[in-house]
């Protein structure tokens, strides 16, 4: 596994954690994203890349902000 797909397992494991901690299906967390629900689902394993505009929204729909421990 290079670098890139290490950091996309690990953005993708921290946006599904805090998802089941705010208790947010994947379809709710990416209507308040402004993403697809199968954008949340790849990212989530790590599938995808994002651009740090979407990290970000995704990042304060779920109440955090990019950088804060444990996010990304």
């Amino acid at each position: 596994m290079n670098q890139a797909e290490t950091v996309l397992q690990y953005v993708g494991k921290n946006i599904r954690y805090f998802r089941d901690q705010s208790q947010l299906s994947q379809q709710e967390l990416a209507d308040r994203a402004g993403v697809s629900r199968r954008t949340i689902a790849s990212l989530e394993t790590g599938q995808v890349n994002i651009s740090l505009a979407k990290l970000d929204a995704i990042a304060r729909s779920e109440e955090r902000r990019v950088g804060e421990r444990g996010f990304a």
